[in-house]
């Protein structure tokens, strides 16, 4: 496990009984020898590992452009979600959900020309 160095000792025991949990459970799953336990362990990895590229990004985002304005470009993430679930898995989209997502991507829009005319 890699730890930042000014990591302070009560964030290391909150990320020590994180991850202690989640290898026990891992650990009793394995005991049950099912086919999908090796399958879904590399699922919650792979989503543990997108979850923390995407903080890794936001952390930068912070600091370059401000906690408001990426709180307010993540918004888009939800909106890709409906359109990603529309292409992949079949979903239908809603008339309230496109007019939200335009919303949304307007608020988003108004940010970026404020930015771009500074």
């Amino acid at each position: 496990m890699v730890v930042p160095a000014g990591i302070k000792p009560r964030e290391k025991l909150a990320l020590i009984l994180s991850y202690a949990g989640i290898a026990l459970v891992f650990v009793h799953d394995v005991g049950m020898r099912e086919n999908g336990v090796w399958t879904g362990a590399l699922l919650v990895f792979g989503s543990a590992l997108a979850y923390a590229i995407y903080l890794i990004g936001a952390n930068h985002s912070i600091a370059r452009i401000g906690a408001g304005t990426t709180a307010l470009i993540g918004a888009i993430g939800p909106v890709s979600t409906i359109y990603l679930a529309w292409v992949f898995l079949g979903e239908g989209v809603s008339l309230t959900q496109i007019t939200g997502s335009m919303l949304v991507l307007a608020g988003v829009l108004a940010i970026s020309i404020k930015r771009g005319g500074r």
